[in-house]
């Protein structure tokens, strides 16, 4: 119990903290991105004010103890703390520690198991990192908690692609625009945007080139084959569906970025002898021929909230030839207006590298023999290249195992 006495020592003590206030220092960090499929630790440091203690230090994140922080462990936030603190020291008044973010799923792969690819976005975020003593911050820095180094949330998404656009608009003179092609169930924008190497291309596409390709292809072939069309170029559409698959959006945007901005592409791939081999894509040379279509997800919804499926929990995946969803009929509306001469859904989190260009179950309404070789062609294009640059030693085609096993 107290004294009276003490009372009073103890409440002189409060007015004094109210007198004197500390004030609250930036944090230096080595680091202000943590990564919930990498482990990582960093150096942090401040200024150790007088009379406050070294014993005394507390740590928040988000105003919370990193106590609080918890992995996810049998269907629930319940295990150790994934934030902790160690080897906190002090050095002639400067206060020096290691804050470690370790994996909160157990895992690098968010798939495993797969709901929690719907999980994380309860994790993800920017706060505050937080010295605290006596009820008082010395010292904070924001740290932003993301799935992995390249990933973008749909209210980044907007953002981000105007400073590309901005950037493309000093570095060269390509033609980008940025539309919105529809809403989602919940109001959000579905972003469309044309790359090409000027409006100019575009425009004949629409005008003459796609027109001539739904009247009259026979003749269309004709003329290209005899020169007398001249030069034109086709789109290519890179699109999402599965948003909670994450790697897809993140590789979309990523792709447009170096479509907006480099002047070549250089990546691995393998011949079909097994050597492997070295492509350079002069960019410019390939915005003579193509142009190119991005819907970096046709579920906003669902990368906003990391789900599968849309605000009415539908899997877009499966509403191709009903169309029963306001984000489909946007987007197949678009797709009847361009016609693409190649459309690419990137998808994400599968343990084995799928790269198919005809997964059942089939629509009997859409003619697979008049596509799917070409299908199949680009399809081991985009794995040789797939495995020459990532860990993996095998892609799959389920289509061309299945014949091989007939």
């Amino acid at each position: 119990m107290y004294a009276i006495s003490d009372y009073r020592v103890l409440a002189q003590a409060a007015q004094e903290n109210v007198k004197n206030p500390v004030t609250t220092q930036l944090l230096k960090m080595s680091n202000h991105v943590a990564s919930l499929t990498e482990k990582r630790t960093f150096q942090v440091k401040f200024d150790l004010p007088k009379g406050v203690k070294a014993k005394s230090i507390r740590w928040t994140y988000d105003d919370k103890p990193l106590s609080e922080w918890k992995t996810f462990e049998q269907g629930d936030y319940t295990g150790p703390a994934f934030i902790t603190v160690s080897d906190e020291k002090v050095n002639n008044g400067e206060f020096t520690a290691n804050v470690t973010f370790d994996l909160p799923y157990g895992s690098t792969n968010l798939a495993e198991p797969r709901l929690q690819a719907q999980l994380f976005g309860s994790l993800m975020g920017t706060y505050e990192l937080a010295a605290v003593a006596d009820g008082q911050v010395i010292a904070q820095a924001p740290v932003k908690l993301t799935p992995y180094e390249s990933f973008i949330t749909y209210d980044e998404l907007k953002p981000g692609i105007d400073v590309v656009t901005a950037q493309a608009a000093e570095k060269n003179d390509r033609y980008i625009e940025t539309t919105s092609i529809g809403k989602s169930v919940e109001g959000r924008d579905i972003y469309f945007t044309i790359v090409a190497k000027n409006k100019a291309i575009v425009d004949k596409y629409q005008k003459v080139t796609h027109p001539a390709m739904m009247n009259n292809p026979e003749q269309l072939q004709e003329d290209i084959k005899s020169g007398t069309f001249g030069d034109y170029a086709v789109p290519i559409w890179i699109n999402n569906i599965h948003p909670n698959e994450s790697p897809g959006v993140d590789a979309i945007f990523n792709y447009f970025k170096s479509i907006a901005l480099d002047k070549s592409i250089t990546y691995n791939t393998t011949l079909p002898t097994g050597k492997p081999s070295k492509v350079s894509l002069n960019v410019e040379d390939a915005l003579d021929h193509v142009f190119f279509l991005f819907v970096y997800t046709n579920n906003p919804d669902g990368r906003a909230h990391t789900t599968r499926g849309n605000a009415n929990d539908f899997d877009l995946n499966r509403d191709n030839s009903y169309q029963t969803q306001p984000e489909t009929r946007s987007v197949t509306e678009q797709i009847a207006k361009w016609s693409p001469l190649s459309f690419l859904d990137l998808h994400g989190f599968d343990r084995g590298f799928l790269i198919e260009p005809a997964t059942p179950p089939h629509d009997p309404n859409i003619e697979y023999d008049l596509m799917i070789d070409n299908m199949v062609e680009q399809a081991k294009a985009m794995g040789e290249a797939g495995i020459a640059n990532t860990h993996y030693d095998y892609y799959h085609i389920p289509y061309e195992e299945h014949r091989k096993s007939v």
